[in-house]
């Protein structure tokens, strides 16, 4: 007689419902010119006709972007929640999403003190003709993020995160299960939905054709829908010379879930299995020092932080990209 040895095979005779669902997906928000040295220099001289580039021009637009923001948020009666050091956004935003269906719309924005990569100059002395130029380069330093919170018709809870400094980048952040369980409302199916998983639901086959449906287009459009409601830190000057934000899912979770049950449908996730896949899009680095112009310099401002080092390098930039359009008006 032959005994099972383990879990996988004591469970494989009893599995009722089997679920292949996306998980959490974090897509990156960023303008890919303004990763690097060159990029910039060209977008505050070239494109703006500034003579040199400096962190003194890169404090406007960072003024400017908060007075959105605060105007975004005062305009729609907000709550601002801002974030101390260790607290749980997640509780916060479970207290506002008690009881929350239906429509779209923000319920409250947040913001916190996170340590993020920003860009400074310094000046350098050029060692042959002993002449001072500026010189730019990307530190870390400790600066604003602005969280939204919110609830979408068609993928539930998710929040946008932005830093509040030059070159504003960002994230949007959702759940798989969350967008499965809206569809299945919507469509009928009756879904007993757990933490992050199914508990029982009446039609397996079409909760799983529900969680294939959710494409990269969807998810793209879901993004860019948001994105054009919220404020922005580019002018529509900036936008038209093709200085918009763009999107890129950079990172996913798969959750394969098996569960056993004592009736067909039924899924139970303590005595179940899963496995997940995490998966992300990257490509090569560029390097991130340049001389800022080719004399005089421009005093450095913005958050304090260390000296100048010689080079540094951005984080990896995604692969696969999908522009976001110029703000169109709406209501949340």
């Amino acid at each position: 007689m032959t005994l099972p040895r383990t879990v996988a095979e004591v469970l494989s005779g009893h599995v009722t419902l089997e679920v292949r669902c996306i998980d959490r997906v974090l897509v990156t928000v960023r303008q890919p010119r303004l990763q690097y040295g060159q990029g910039i220099h060209n977008f505050f001289c070239q494109h703006r006709g500034n003579r040199f580039v400096s962190s003194t021009l890169m404090l406007p637009m960072t003024e400017r972007f908060a007075a959105g923001i605060r105007h975004y948020i005062d305009t729609r009666r907000l709550d601002l929640v801002r974030f101390a050091k260790g607290q749980s956004k997640d509780q916060v935003a479970k207290q506002y999403l008690a009881g929350k269906s239906g429509g779209d719309q923000i319920l409250f924005a947040g913001v916190a003190k996170e340590k993020d990569r920003v860009w400074r100059t310094a000046r350098r002395r050029d060692p042959v003709t002993g002449k001072r130029y500026p010189w730019l380069y990307q530190d870390q330093a400790m600066v604003n993020h602005w969280y939204f919170y919110g609830f979408d018709a068609d993928f539930g809870p998710f929040f946008i995160k932005f830093c509040g400094y030059f070159p504003f980048t960002g994230q949007i952040y959702f759940n798989g299960h969350e967008y499965a369980k809206q569809q299945c409302l919507k469509a009928g199916i009756a879904v007993t939905a757990l933490d992050n998983a199914f508990g029982t639901v009446s039609d397996p086959a079409a909760v799983q054709r529900i969680c294939d449906g959710l494409t990269d287009q969807k998810i793209y459009r879901f993004a860019g829908k948001w994105l054009a409601r919220l404020p922005q830190p580019f002018t529509r000057a900036d936008q038209d010379a093709g200085y918009r934000w763009q999107l890129s899912v950079h990172q996913g979770r798969v959750l394969h879930h098996h569960g056993p049950g004592p009736a067909p449908g039924r899924a139970d996730l303590l005595p179940g299995s899963w496995s997940a896949t995490t998966w992300t899009s990257a490509a090569p680095t560029r390097s991130t020092s340049s001389s800022a112009g080719s004399s005089a310099s421009a005093a450095s401002s913005g958050p304090p932080g260390r000296s100048a080092p010689r080079s540094s390098r951005p984080a990896p930039a995604p692969t696969s990209t999908c522009s976001t359009g110029r703000p169109r008006t709406g209501s949340t």
